[in-house]
This record gives structure tokens, sequence and C-alpha cells, in this order.
């Protein structure tokens, strides 16, 4: 969905034209992000069911496995989700045989977690199949498109870093 501006002397709705462009940006971004994420989601949910985690345990299980052996609390911050809520997705996650809760060793009263081997093998599943199911829609576009993708893609990192700073 393309939004339009008001390009009247150069400005769209009385902003400087380079920060009129920004927000046409910012809208048009988010236009596509959600309703890529949430039909990949529905994709996944319909044709991938052994695949299937609330999305929050998904996130939860995804930080766990790139960060072994990481605490709850700072699950919830990287996350940045309440206490309760984390302790909730992890004993859902571990109930569901996704993850180990370890003590530290170098202090007892922290608790490390660990993914299980059922939790990596849910977790690639997930991306496997989410992968696969882009592949083939970047394979439907022109080699224009494609290409454009794929040149966007470092920006794309550079924008997640600095979402990420200013939080």
């Amino acid at each position: 969905m393309r939004r339009i501006t008001s390009e009247a002397g150069g400005q769209a709705f009385g902003r400087p034209p380079e920060l009129a462009k920004a927000v046409d940006i910012a809208a048009e971004l988010l236009d596509v992000v959600g309703p890529l994420k949430r039909v990949l989601r529905r994709r996944l949910e319909q044709e991938l069911p052994e695949g299937s985690l609330p999305h929050a345990q998904a996130d939860v299980l995804g930080l766990i496995i790139a960060q072994p052996g990481i605490r709850v609390q700072d699950v919830g911050s990287a996350l940045r989700l309440a206490a309760n809520s984390v302790s909730t997705l992890v004993n859902q996650l571990v109930d569901g045989g996704f993850v180990l809760r370890l003590r530290d060793p170098a202090d007892r009263r922290n608790v490390r977690l660990h993914p299980t081997s059922a939790g990596r093998d849910m977790h690639g599943a997930r991306h496997g199949f989410r992968r696969q199911v882009l592949r083939r829609a970047i394979r439907q576009l022109s080699p224009e498109d494609h290409r454009s993708i794929e040149e966007a893609l470092p920006a794309l990192h550079r924008l997640v870093a600095a979402v990420e700073r200013d939080s």
C-alpha cells in the first residue's frame, strides 16, 4: 500500500522534504513488515502445525538458542517483557520440553536457560519453513525486485540497530 503525500512547494504537510520522505518511508516499511510477519506466521500455523508455538514463546526460544545460558531477567531485558511474562513463557517452554532451567554453577541463586535438542529442532523447523516460503516468493519476483531486496538488506540491518539504540 503506497502512501501519498501532498508535495506543495516540495514539502509534505508542512514538513521539510527530507523529513516528509523519512515519514513516508517509515509508514511504508510498517505497511510491509507487519503484514509480512503476519502472513508468515499464518502460513506456519496452517502448514507446519508441529512448528506452532505462540509468537512470544518462539521469540523467547529464539533468544535462548542465540544465547545459551542466558538468565531469565536478561531475556526480559532483551525482549522488553515484564518479569512475570518471561517467567510464564519460560515455564511453558520448560513444560514443552524446549528449554532447560539450570542453576548457575558460579552463583547458585541464578538460573541459566539452555535449549534442548527438541527446542533447537522446533526453532530450526520454524526458521527453515519461513525461509522456504520467502525463497519461493522471491523466485516469483522480477530479477530487478530480487536485486532491490538484496541491496536493501544491509540498510535494513542498520535500521534494526538504530531502532535498538533509540529504545
